[in-house]
């Protein structure tokens, strides 16, 4: 066991009834049995006043200058270290059995409403206690905390608390309770009390601006009035503390002959019969773990990072505080008896004060603790790892060097948890420290960590631990290795993710060169190449932990943005049946040929309409840069399901951004009908590509001349201009095939005679033919379509002249009336022709006259310009 305090001998007292150690410089002060007190160790006894009573205990006010004397009366008084010899003694404080002190911060919550005032001289006490309006005006105006220090008495069923502010007298309360308390402790502004063989009950210190007597005029002696009482409840709580070696309801009240309340750094330790029992200010439980002990201790105190127990033997006890762990076995040096008194002194040491007889002088020790590089030495060789680390976060300001040692500390916990099966607490470890990720994968099986993988026999050369046992886990055991590991494994994810974001994918360093690096190791100071491959092993490793313990959320992971790698978990979510989750990874690193073979296999092996929706929307979702790889999946669609084919080119992504005649041509290789439905979504998004509109049309003159209907053919062929109109006539069939096609295309060339021919001759359809002639009007010589129009028609079928004649009527203004009426039969009828003849004749006569009143303006301008030009 790792030696802790040794033994140094400073001085002896005689009659010694009190020790206490005060202040950071550990000034020792020792009572006697005739009322001295002893300043120092080498000092010389001073009469605590007149009464010459034994000093039973002195009790230094931390965060004031006050030390307080109880004797064996029971009285209390207060002294500085320069006032021993007239202490002034506290009135309230009758039959005193025993006295704690503490101090705390607490926040100032008082306005600043009363004018600033500066204390006179005369308002202060003889013994230096300032008045208590000074101490609320001097609160007022000053923003900081305030320091409350506090004095706890206990006595005849009461316990009696004087409090400072900032080393100023504040208030005083008495606090009746049901027992008498033996034993206090203050954890802050909670004071914890033993009832004897009763139980544990915790008083609340309220703040002191809360005070009933915070803001009146003191009188000129403060301590000595009764009005300087705090009036006010103050809440009390019982305690029950379990005895942890009593089973059955009879040990929930702990019944110590002896209770011991002891204040430690983050908790309290509360004596039972059989074991300490720590618990948090609140009175609830703090850890699991508790001391156990045949029989309570006598006194203790806390001198962090340690405690020291005085037990029934005189023996003191090392325990330390945070764990809990047994550290050494103190006996006072032969001849000296067993110790008596415990004072702690400047952290870690201590002061002992050995047993004597009455009137004999006591030897006082001082317990100086090794230097903590040494017990850091001896607690790293002993394997205690834990006890070293718990060592190191009690020391407040830790040695820069020693400081150094704390990660591999947290290394070694770590290690040896994970050795014990205490994998989440490992884990919590290793974090703690930035553990390099390729050391906690080596901890793991080639399943997982695959090269990675060390044996625990080398575990001792790579982390210099003791050799762990070499035991198989079980199956609850992986599971819970690889549960923490996957813990792990998503923190250091979170590290590395916005480190190689921006970073472009290529080939990483080897992963055993990641053991190169220390075994702490800070992710965002790694080299860029360094934390690549260690995000591609993280995610790597984060997968097939996943696949054995939450295979839900490999689907998430091969989703986002990830570093795995693709050659080593593909396999495995093939074998899994995972193709989904294969297809979502090779998608994200852009691997579209090999994400879409996967999706064309599963749709070969399952023909599900979902199987092949998946692969539809895959392709939709590819950019143009993609054409190729496109074309070539395409056209399984297209062979297995053609009703799926269209939409992967006619999506929003795709209907404008493919080059259209390349994918035209290549659907029209296995489908020109679907070729030709595409051609007709592409001219519909407004397309003015000439060889595309050419291209529709001679697809759908194939089709026509195959059988199919030709509406559509025809509609195109009138509303489209940007079509080769010879091409297309070249290809029409031999005539008399698809008359109503040729005619719309001889017009297109400006071939009208002919395409009126096929209308009135070919096709009948003279309500076409007078379409026709409307629409193609303003491309032929004046009157020349109408003129032609009549001379079929009256060929033809002379029975359709008079809605010739009214569609004549209707263009009278365009017509040749000269030419229209050589054509006409010469039985028509007058009445037939008449509109017509009026209107052409009212459309000359309006011609004449605007042809006259041009002319008069003309005239006009012309004789003005002259007159100018004549007077200039």
């Amino acid at each position: 066991m790792a030696c802790v305090y040794e033994w140094h001998a400073r001085a002896s007292c005689a009659d010694a009834t009190a020790l206490t150690c005060v202040g950071e410089e550990a000034d020792v002060y020792v009572g006697t049995s005739r009322g001295y007190v002893r300043p120092g160790l080498t000092g010389t006894p001073i009469a605590a006043g007149p009464s010459r009573r034994a000093i039973e205990q002195i009790c230094g006010v931390p965060g004031t200058p006050w030390l307080a004397l109880r004797n064996d009366q029971g009285t209390v008084s207060l002294c500085t270290p320069d006032s021993i010899d007239i202490p002034t003694i506290l009135p309230l404080a009758r039959s005193a059995r025993t006295m704690t002190a503490g101090t705390w911060w607490e926040a100032r919550h008082a306005t600043a409403t009363q004018p600033a005032y500066a204390p006179s001289p005369s308002d202060a006490r003889a013994v230096g206690l300032q008045g208590m309006d000074d101490v609320a005006r001097n609160k007022q105006r000053t923003p900081h905390d305030t320091r409350v220090s506090v004095l706890a008495i206990a006595q005849h069923h009461e316990v009696v608390l004087y409090r400072w502010a900032d080393a100023r007298f504040w208030d005083a309360k008495v606090v009746p309770l049901p027992r008498t308390p033996t034993t206090l402790a203050l954890a802050g502004p909670m004071l914890f009390m033993g009832y004897g063989m009763y139980e544990y009950a915790r008083l609340a210190v309220p703040p002191a601006h809360a005070s009933s007597v915070a803001y009146r005029t003191p009188p000129s002696d403060a301590l000595a009035s009764g009005q300087w009482v705090d009036a006010h409840a103050w809440d009390t709580f019982a305690v029950p503390v379990p005895d942890t070696a009593t089973a059955d309801a009879r040990g929930w009240w702990s019944r110590p002959k002896r209770p011991l309340v002891l204040a430690l750094t983050d908790d309290v330790l509360l004596a039972t019969e059989h074991a300490g029992v720590l618990v948090h200010a609140n009175g609830q439980p703090s850890r699991r773990a508790a001391l156990h002990w045949d029989t309570p201790p006598l006194s203790g105190i806390a001198c962090a990072p340690y405690l020291l127990l005085l037990d029934a033997q005189g023996a003191v006890q090392v325990y330390t505080q945070s764990t809990l762990r047994h550290a050494q076995t103190l006996s006072l040096p032969p001849g000296s008896g067993p110790a008596r008194l415990l004072a702690a002194g400047a952290a870690p040491n201590a002061f002992v004060l050995g047993h004597a007889a009455r009137h004999h002088d006591a030897p006082l020790w001082e317990l100086q603790a090794a230097s903590l590089e040494t017990q850091l030495d001896a607690l790293s060789d002993a394997g205690e790892y834990r006890e070293a680390l718990a060592l190191l976060d009690a020391i407040d300001a830790c040695p820069a060097d020693l400081a150094a040692r704390r990660p591999h500390l947290h290394t070694l916990v770590g290690v040896v948890a994970y050795a014990e099966g205490h994998f989440e607490t490992a884990m919590d470890e290793f974090l703690q420290v930035d553990f390099n990720p390729a050391w906690a994968l080596a901890l793991y099986p080639a399943s997982i960590a695959g090269a990675l993988a060390r044996p625990r026999s080398v575990w001792l050369h790579y982390f210099h631990v003791r050799e762990p046992r070499e035991a198989p886990l079980s199956d609850e055991e992986e599971r819970a290795a690889l549960s923490a590991l996957a813990r792990f494994l998503t923190d250091r994810r979170r590290v590395l993710r916005p480190l190689v974001a921006n970073t472009e994918q290529r080939d990483t360093l080897a992963r055993e060169t990641l053991l190169d690096l220390p075994t702490t190791c800070v992710l965002s100071s790694l080299s860029a190449e360094q934390q690549q491959a260690m995000a591609h092993m993280v995610d790597t490793a984060l997968v097939k932990v996943f696949l054995q313990t939450k295979p839900a959320l490999v689907g998430p992971l091969c989703r986002v943005d990830n570093a795995c790698d693709v050659d080593e978990v593909g396999p495995l979510l093939r074998s899994q049946g995972l193709r989904t989750e294969l297809v979502a990874l090779l998608r994200g690193k852009s691997l579209h040929a090999d994400a879409l073979h996967e999706l064309q296999q599963a749709c070969m092996e399952d023909e599900r309409e979902a199987t092949i929706e998946r692969l539809v929307a895959y392709l939709s979702s590819l950019g143009p840069e993609h054409v190729d790889l496109l074309l070539t999946h395409a056209r399984w669609v297209v062979d297995h399901a053609p009703s799926y084919a269209l939409s992967i080119f006619t999506c929003e992504e795709h209907l404008t951004t493919l080059p259209a005649r390349r994918v035209a041509m290549s659907l029209a290789a296995q489908d020109v009908a679907l070729a030709q439905a595409y051609l007709a979504r592409v001219l519909e998004a407004g397309s003015q590509d000439a060889s595309l509109h050419t291209q529709y049309a001679q697809w759908a003159l194939q089709a026509s001349a195959q059988g199919a209907e030709a509406h559509e053919l025809i509609s195109f062929l009138h509303s489209s201009t940007l079509y080769d109109a010879e091409t297309l006539l070249d290809d029409m069939p031999p005539a008399p095939a698809l008359p109503a096609v040729r005619a719309a295309l001889l017009g297109r060339l400006g071939r009208h005679d002919e395409a009126l021919h096929l209308y009135v001759h070919v096709l009948h359809d003279v309500p076409a033919a007078k379409m026709y002639c409307a629409a193609h009007a303003h491309a032929a010589p004046r009157g020349a379509l109408f003129t032609t129009l009549v001379h079929l028609v009256a060929a033809e079928a002379p029975m359709e002249l008079p809605h010739v004649y009214a569609l004549l009527a209707q263009h009278a203004s365009a017509l040749a009336l000269d030419d229209i009426l050589q054509v006409l039969p010469p039985t028509t009828p007058v009445l037939d022709v008449r509109a017509l003849l009026e209107r052409a004749l009212s459309a000359t006569s309006a011609a004449r006259a605007q042809l006259r009143v041009e002319q008069s303006l003309y005239a006009t301008r012309e004789a003005a310009l002259t007159r100018d030009r004549n007077v200039s």
